[in-house]
């Protein structure tokens, strides 16, 4: 079904007038593939790509040499607001490049990392070793409440690879219930054209990070801060819980 969609998306592109056609048929391709994949397998398709990468190799993103991720995590600390954290939570750590980040600039934080990937989890418990104020928990937030609260939560890369439609209302509940009144979310996603961000069918398909981002700040949190990171293809939106 991909095949079918890459290949009537490339032709799109090349008609003039067809650009956003191309977008939505991507993003319906998208949630089409994801529901039929669930239906069969009892899991999104964007969750069997992600074990699917960290089975074919290690460090799938090259986090370790890229220096477009490594710009990519600088900026992102740029836009952390300077407090004490007591306990930081990150969603999505993969193989834990950002948590040893994280656990090296908060010594004195309980910080805990999750992921739904058990062999991500296993190369990001050797990566953290060092670190012992570091808790490793294999979870789908899509699935199962977060245990505990946080003065800090980090969801970067998680939301464009699922969970489906039909969970994401329990995931941004599940994260805000965990955030701790004036504690900070910082939300990374990836972005689409600005031109198409704010289309109502990019808000009904939730695509792109705009569509995420905006749907916490319904939830009782307030925006911050926010700035584009890997030139514009990527958003960060910092938001703040209310006391």
């Amino acid at each position: 079904m991909e095949i079918h969609f890459r290949s009537l998306r490339a032709a799109l592109k090349l008609v003039p007038g067809l650009r956003e056609s191309s977008h939505v048929l991507r993003a319906a391709g998208s949630v089409a593939g994801d529901a039929l994949h669930r239906s069969v397998t009892g899991r999104t398709y964007a969750a069997a790509r992600l074990e699917q990468a960290f089975n074919q190799r290690a460090d799938p993103w090259n986090f370790s040499g890229s220096l477009e991720e490594q710009t990519r995590f600088e900026k992102t600390w740029e836009l952390v607001p300077a407090a004490s954290y007591g306990r930081i939570l990150e969603v999505g750590c993969a193989e834990g490049h950002f948590t040893d980040q994280i656990a090296g600039r908060f010594p004195d934080a309980a910080v805990v990392a999750v992921d739904l990937v058990p062999l991500a989890l296993e190369r990001a418990r050797v990566r953290c070793s060092r670190h012992a104020n570091v808790r490793f928990r294999c979870q789908d937030v899509a699935r199962e409440p977060i245990h505990g609260t946080f003065d800090l939560i980090f969801c970067m890369g998680v939301l464009e690879y699922g969970p489906p439609l039909s969970e994401l209302d329990m995931v941004r509940r599940s994260l805000v219930d965990a955030l701790n009144p004036g504690g900070y979310l910082l939300l990374e996603t990836h972005a689409v054209p600005a031109d198409l961000e704010r289309r109502w069918w990019a808000r009904r398909l939730m695509w792109g990070a705009r569509a995420h981002h905006d749907r916490f700040q319904d939830r009782g949190l307030v925006r911050v801060d926010e700035a584009y990171v890997c030139g514009d293809a990527r958003l960060t939106t910092v938001l703040r819980k209310m006391a």
